[in-house]
Protein backbone atom coordinates (compact mmCIF):
# COMPACT_ATOMS: atom_id res chain seq x y z
CA UNK A 1 0.00 0.00 0.00
CA UNK A 2 2.92 2.35 0.51
CA UNK A 3 5.19 1.33 -2.34
CA UNK A 4 4.66 3.41 -5.45
CA UNK A 5 6.48 3.62 -8.77
CA UNK A 6 6.71 6.71 -10.91
CA UNK A 7 5.79 6.46 -14.58
CA UNK A 8 5.90 9.60 -16.72
CA UNK A 9 5.61 11.87 -13.70
CA UNK A 10 2.70 10.01 -12.07
CA UNK A 11 3.07 7.67 -9.07
CA UNK A 12 1.22 4.37 -9.27
CA UNK A 13 0.80 1.67 -6.66
CA UNK A 14 3.45 -0.94 -7.39
CA UNK A 15 1.12 -3.91 -6.77
CA UNK A 16 -1.83 -2.40 -8.69
CA UNK A 17 -0.45 -0.15 -11.39
CA UNK A 18 -3.85 1.25 -12.39
CA UNK A 19 -4.20 2.91 -8.96
CA UNK A 20 -2.69 6.40 -8.66
CA UNK A 21 -0.84 6.82 -5.36
CA UNK A 22 -1.96 9.31 -2.74
CA UNK A 23 -5.20 10.18 -4.52
CA UNK A 24 -8.80 9.10 -4.05
CA UNK A 25 -9.34 5.60 -2.68
CA UNK A 26 -5.60 4.98 -2.14
CA UNK A 27 -5.27 8.05 0.06
CA UNK A 28 -8.35 7.07 2.07
CA UNK A 29 -7.10 3.49 2.58
CA UNK A 30 -3.67 4.68 3.66
CA UNK A 31 -5.07 7.25 6.11
CA UNK A 32 -7.88 5.09 7.51
CA UNK A 33 -6.34 1.60 7.49
CA UNK A 34 -2.58 1.49 6.87
CA UNK A 35 -1.35 4.33 9.09
CA UNK A 36 -3.55 3.41 12.08
CA UNK A 37 -2.47 -0.25 11.81
CA UNK A 38 1.19 0.75 11.60
CA UNK A 39 0.80 2.97 14.67
CA UNK A 40 -0.94 0.20 16.62
CA UNK A 41 1.48 -2.53 15.59
CA UNK A 42 4.68 -0.48 15.66
CA UNK A 43 4.08 1.77 18.67
CA UNK A 44 1.06 0.84 20.79
CA UNK A 45 1.62 -2.92 20.99
CA UNK A 46 5.33 -2.78 21.96
CA UNK A 47 4.58 0.01 24.44
CA UNK A 48 1.74 -2.06 25.92
CA UNK A 49 4.05 -5.09 26.36
CA UNK A 50 6.79 -2.86 27.84
CA UNK A 51 4.34 -1.41 30.39
CA UNK A 52 3.19 -4.90 31.39
CA UNK A 53 6.80 -6.07 31.80
CA UNK A 54 7.78 -2.98 33.73
CA UNK A 55 4.82 -3.23 36.10
CA UNK A 56 5.61 -6.90 36.71
CA UNK A 57 9.40 -6.54 36.83
CA UNK A 58 9.61 -8.29 40.22
CA UNK A 59 7.46 -11.20 38.95
CA UNK A 60 9.26 -12.00 35.70
CA UNK A 61 10.29 -15.45 37.00
CA UNK A 62 6.72 -16.41 38.00
CA UNK A 63 5.34 -19.28 35.89
CA UNK A 64 2.30 -17.24 34.86
CA UNK A 65 4.46 -14.38 33.55
CA UNK A 66 6.83 -16.79 31.82
CA UNK A 67 3.98 -18.47 29.97
CA UNK A 68 2.30 -15.23 28.90
CA UNK A 69 5.26 -12.91 28.27
CA UNK A 70 8.44 -14.96 28.55
CA UNK A 71 9.04 -14.78 24.81
CA UNK A 72 9.91 -11.10 25.29
CA UNK A 73 12.51 -11.44 28.05
CA UNK A 74 13.79 -15.00 28.58
CA UNK A 75 17.55 -15.01 28.04
CA UNK A 76 17.92 -11.34 28.89
CA UNK A 77 19.50 -9.99 32.05
CA UNK A 78 17.15 -8.73 34.75
CA UNK A 79 18.19 -5.14 34.05
CA UNK A 80 17.55 -5.48 30.29
CA UNK A 81 14.18 -7.26 30.28
CA UNK A 82 12.92 -4.62 27.82
CA UNK A 83 15.54 -5.28 25.10
CA UNK A 84 13.38 -7.41 22.81
CA UNK A 85 10.33 -5.17 23.03
CA UNK A 86 12.03 -1.81 22.67
CA UNK A 87 15.21 -2.30 20.69
CA UNK A 88 14.74 -5.35 18.50
CA UNK A 89 11.17 -4.45 17.59
CA UNK A 90 12.30 -0.88 16.91
CA UNK A 91 14.99 -2.17 14.57
CA UNK A 92 12.53 -4.34 12.66
CA UNK A 93 9.96 -1.58 12.43
CA UNK A 94 12.43 1.11 11.38
CA UNK A 95 14.09 -1.05 8.71
CA UNK A 96 10.66 -2.06 7.37
CA UNK A 97 9.57 1.59 7.32
CA UNK A 98 12.76 2.62 5.52
CA UNK A 99 12.20 -0.02 2.84
CA UNK A 100 8.53 0.88 2.46
CA UNK A 101 9.09 4.63 2.27
CA UNK A 102 12.46 4.97 0.53
CA UNK A 103 12.49 2.00 -1.81
CA UNK A 104 10.78 3.92 -4.59
CA UNK A 105 13.19 6.85 -4.14
CA UNK A 106 16.60 5.20 -4.33
CA UNK A 107 18.12 1.80 -3.65
CA UNK A 108 21.29 3.50 -2.39
CA UNK A 109 19.52 5.65 0.22
CA UNK A 110 17.26 2.79 1.25
CA UNK A 111 20.27 0.59 1.96
CA UNK A 112 22.19 3.38 3.69
CA UNK A 113 19.26 4.32 5.94
CA UNK A 114 18.64 0.66 6.83
CA UNK A 115 22.34 0.15 7.51
CA UNK A 116 22.34 3.21 9.77
CA UNK A 117 19.36 1.95 11.78
CA UNK A 118 21.00 -1.45 12.30
CA UNK A 119 24.33 0.17 13.17
CA UNK A 120 22.76 2.47 15.78
CA UNK A 121 20.85 -0.39 17.42
CA UNK A 122 24.08 -2.42 17.35
CA UNK A 123 25.75 0.42 19.28
CA UNK A 124 23.05 0.18 21.96
CA UNK A 125 23.49 -3.60 22.00
CA UNK A 126 27.24 -3.32 22.61
CA UNK A 127 26.76 -0.73 25.34
CA UNK A 128 23.87 -2.43 27.17
CA UNK A 129 24.95 -6.10 26.77
CA UNK A 130 21.41 -7.44 27.32
CA UNK A 131 21.94 -11.22 27.21
CA UNK A 132 22.78 -13.63 30.01
CA UNK A 133 24.84 -15.98 27.93
CA UNK A 134 27.94 -15.29 25.92
CA UNK A 135 26.57 -17.53 23.14
CA UNK A 136 23.42 -15.40 22.77
CA UNK A 137 25.54 -12.25 22.77
CA UNK A 138 27.82 -13.65 20.07
CA UNK A 139 24.88 -14.86 17.98
CA UNK A 140 23.30 -11.40 18.10
CA UNK A 141 26.62 -9.82 17.07
CA UNK A 142 27.03 -12.24 14.17
CA UNK A 143 23.42 -11.81 13.02
CA UNK A 144 23.77 -8.03 13.09
CA UNK A 145 27.05 -8.05 11.21
CA UNK A 146 25.61 -10.43 8.61
CA UNK A 147 22.61 -8.10 8.20
CA UNK A 148 24.90 -5.14 7.60
CA UNK A 149 27.08 -7.09 5.14
CA UNK A 150 23.96 -8.26 3.29
CA UNK A 151 22.74 -4.70 2.92
CA UNK A 152 26.10 -3.52 1.61
CA UNK A 153 26.32 -6.51 -0.74
CA UNK A 154 22.93 -5.48 -2.14
CA UNK A 155 24.59 -2.32 -3.42
CA UNK A 156 27.27 -4.34 -5.21
CA UNK A 157 24.64 -6.40 -7.02
CA UNK A 158 22.37 -3.49 -7.91
CA UNK A 159 22.79 -2.09 -11.38
CA UNK A 160 24.00 1.48 -11.61
CA UNK A 161 20.85 2.77 -13.32
CA UNK A 162 18.90 1.99 -10.15
CA UNK A 163 20.93 4.55 -8.20
CA UNK A 164 18.59 7.39 -9.04
CA UNK A 165 18.62 10.54 -6.93
CA UNK A 166 21.93 9.95 -5.14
Amino acid sequence: MLECVEVEGVSYLKQETEIVCWEGQHQVEVLVVVIPMLIIWALVYPLFIFIILRRNKSRLSDPDMLVKFGIYYVGLTDKRYYWEVLFLNSRKIMVSAVFALLNSVSVFWTVMASFSVIYIIFGFFKKLDPFYSLMATNLEKIATIVSMITLLAALAFTRVEYYNHI
